[in-house]
């Protein structure tokens, strides 16, 4: 009877396909409709008009085609592409994937890309509170600068904006403005660099400035 039991049990563990332990292990299907997914660089916060994002389908093949949609009226076709989103907003990414055989499938991501215009300030300047009055243009800037320490609204400045580095140049005789070269963090909330000036001895100093986006 022992040698039945033995038996039925082998008999039942060979018909489910049973490895013994509980556990199957099936390949996959030929044919599986591929799966859709991709990376995004640089990491960060971008910035609309500057930024050069690089969108990269995680694990591409050769006979699948790749179809993107940026939630702004453009497409582009292939498994690497570089976007650059132009105004401040919220952005859907659709990747579309279609293999060989026609079956497709599709992921959305979503991008936020932001601006800079607005007021930045630093309300603990070693001169007194400084602040930057920027207008962005794409990669261009123009803006004022602002002290309470002599009082007054400086004349119009210009500068551009590369990757995370801004800077300005410019002469102004209110706030002896020189030039100004500083770093966005990858949140964008906060710009930080050195502040040169010349006062009326006519030599060149400078300071530091960690200026944050004002509400």
């Amino acid at each position: 009877m022992r040698y039945l039991y033995l038996f039925v049990a082998l008999a039942l563990s060979s018909a489910c396909g049973g490895s013994g332990d509980g556990v199957t292990n099936p390949s996959p299907a030929a044919g599986l409709t591929p799966q859709a997914a991709f990376s995004l660089s640089p990491d960060g916060r971008a910035i609309a008009g500057v930024t050069a994002l690089r969108l990269a389908v995680t694990a591409p093949a050769a006979d699948a085609r790749y179809t993107w949609d940026f939630g702004d009226g453009q497409t582009a076709t292939g498994a690497d592409v570089v976007k650059t989103f132009a105004a401040p907003g919220r952005y859907r990414v659709t990747l579309t994937v279609t293999d060989g055989k026609g079956a497709t499938s599709t992921t959305t991501r979503e991008i936020e890309a932001f601006g800079l215009t607005g007021y930045w300030a630093d309300h603990d300047a070693g001169l007194g509170p400084y602040g930057i009055d920027i207008d962005q243009q794409g990669g261009f800037l123009t803006g004022h600068i602002e002290t309470y320490r002599h009082g007054c609204r400086g004349a119009t400045i210009k500068g551009t904006v590369t990757g995370r580095a801004l800077t300005y140049v410019g002469e102004d005789e209110c706030t002896h403005f020189d030039s100004f070269e500083g770093t966005l963090d990858d949140n964008l909330t906060t710009i930080t660099g050195k502040l040169w000036f010349r006062e009326s001895d006519g030599v060149a100093r400078w300071f530091d400035l960690k200026l944050k986006r004002q509400p």
